[in-house]
């Protein structure tokens, strides 16, 4: 039986592994970004995926019938969270990650949110 020969090693791969690109950017992610405004966009993200099972904006949007003569209130505060094609899901992200985390960091977490019921369309339109 001839003796075994082992191949010299590879030194240039002998340091740790590459970190994975996706988990070092979502926890940039989840560092830079403040509290309300990650889970604000958490939230519409997950609308934006619950779309394709079930429509989340019967569920949460506001309509008028359903919130004043029916008094459902939750629906003026989930009203914002919904989001049902990718461009208004783009724009909800230029936004907040530009404005939100300005607002947020300079003024309170309850700012942010009663800003973020108030400029939003489907809140409008309870009031006239």
């Amino acid at each position: 039986m001839p003796p075994v020969v082992v191949p010299p090693r590879d030194n240039n791969n002998a340091g740790p592994p590459q970190p994975n690109p996706v988990l070092t950017a979502y926890e940039s992610y989840c560092r830079d970004t403040p509290l309300v405004t990650r889970y604000v966009l958490n939230v519409t993200v997950l609308s934006f995926l619950a779309g394709f099972l079930f429509s989340p904006a019967y569920l949460l949007a506001n309509i008028p019938i359903f919130t004043i003569f029916k008094f459902q209130l939750y629906r003026i505060i989930t009203s914002p969270l919904i989001c049902t094609d990718l461009l208004s899901l783009f724009f909800t992200f230029m936004g907040f990650m530009n404005h939100g985390v300005k607002l947020e960091v300079s003024s309170f977490n309850v700012v942010c949110c009663v800003d973020n019921i108030g400029t939003n369309p489907n809140y409008s339109m309870l009031i006239s």
